[in-house]
């Protein structure tokens, strides 16, 4: 789960907003947003802007004049990237601090509370800096240099961030795969804008567990609904949950099913009927640095198309991006109650699937503790399945990284 810009202003809302309604759509076409940019959108860099759609139209101005009307589609460079290409420019050339995106669930555990200056902000933009290309096969980096297939990367980029704060780790990821509902539960968490739902004006109080809580819910234009529902136990431990796929009284039925340890490890046997519950990381993980791989490979010219009296740029079909992070902080599952994604099988193993990624359609899965991110323009989820077979890890002297 990640920080939002919209959840932080609603949080500051009036507690009677004036057009409900209308907040409701709001939510809903930012939240497709939000999910959009952070199912497929590659690590952000400064000075450029990565190819969000892989289809642009261009209107025909006169006979021969073309002006772009959507957003243009920018591939990043090596100069954008400070030199960490698969061409063999040096690594440690790139600028320190490179924002690398959210890397943390964006919650702060209660103990990290006192720090004044652990919140949300800091947790939901964490940054990292380059590995120089000598340090990669003696560091966690080494563990997680993969590449697609045969094929050699145009870019490749390795990042180490230190932990500034901790970050919770969910307690207990269900989910349902037949039916693509979850809920992901969050213990003993600060109360700060995204967690003190009570707070946001249109949440309503709501029974959860035997003590009074709060639920924020909406339903997504695909009819979807989504909740965010808070309480505090008898013990004055704040527990925090997301959930997609089904409506406030099932997610609460689930809730009220689960049951937990003294030390707030999930009870596998109190999984509801139906439901499935991932295993979930160790709560240290989320105080350890983060290091993360990335391999892009781009796609081929664009060609053009004649479409409603202009044209279609339609870009190749050879884009694919691989991310792959270790520690991986929550299992691949927990994308179904975040993203609304289907979980899938990869050979075994559990993936979390979307058709409609940024940049193309996503794979997600977790090994060895690292978690991995494929995202690429393919037909169909079986042909995203036989890319990811490809994935093998490779040494810092393989051919294909120049």
């Amino acid at each position: 789960m990640t920080i939002d810009a919209f959840e932080r202003v609603t949080a500051l809302a009036p507690q009677s907003p004036v057009d409900p309604d209308g907040l409701t759509r709001a939510r809903a076409a930012f939240e497709r947003e939000v999910a959009a940019q952070q199912h497929g959108s590659p690590a952000p860099r400064p000075g450029t802007a990565h190819r969000r759609r892989h289809v642009r139209r261009l209107a025909l101005a006169g006979a021969a004049a073309l002006s772009v009307t959507a957003a243009a589609v920018i591939l990043p460079t090596a100069h954008d990237l400070g030199g960490l290409t698969g061409g063999g420019e040096n690594p440690s050339a790139a600028a320190p601090g490179a924002p690398l995106g959210p890397l943390t669930t964006g919650l702060l555990p209660a103990a990290a509370a006192d720090d004044a200056s652990c919140t949300p902000e800091v947790l939901g933009s964490e940054t990292a800096h380059a590995v120089d290309r000598d340090l990669w096969a003696s560091g966690p980096i080494g563990s997680v240099m993969d590449l697609v297939g045969e094929r050699r990367p145009d870019h490749v980029w390795a990042y180490a961030a230190d932990r500034h704060c901790p970050t919770a780790v969910a307690a207990a990821v269900v989910y349902d795969a037949a039916t693509t509902r979850g809920v992901n539960v969050y213990r003993d968490v600060a109360t700060d804008p995204v967690t003190a739902v009570e707070e946001v004006g249109r949440a309503r109080e709501q029974s959860v567990r035997g003590v009074a809580g709060h639920a924020l819910a909406w339903v997504n234009d695909d009819g979807r609904p989504r909740q965010r529902i808070t309480w505090i136990d008898d013990d004055g431990v704040r527990w925090y949950a997301e959930s997609d796929g089904m409506p406030v009284e099932d997610t609460v039925a689930v809730l009220d099913a689960l049951a937990f340890d003294a030390d707030g490890a999930l009870l596998q046997d109190s999984t509801p009927a139906g439901f499935t519950a991932a295993p979930v990381t160790d709560p240290a993980v989320g105080e350890e640095p983060t290091y993360t791989w990335i391999a892009e490979y781009a796609g081929d010219e664009s060609t053009f198309v004649e479409q409603d009296g202009g044209l279609l740029e339609v870009t190749s079909r050879e884009y694919m991006y691989l991310e792959v992070t270790t520690p991986a902080l929550e299992p691949v599952e927990a994308r179904v109650a975040a993203f609304g994604d289907q979980v899938v099988d990869l050979d075994g193993v559990p993936a979390a699937w979307t058709e409609h990624g940024q940049g193309g359609a996503q794979l997600a899965w977790t090994a060895g503790g690292a978690r991995y991110r494929l995202t690429a323009v393919v037909g169909s989820l079986d042909e995203m399945l036989a890319l990811a077979r490809t994935v093998r890890a490779v040494e810092p002297t393989d051919e294909r990284l120049g």
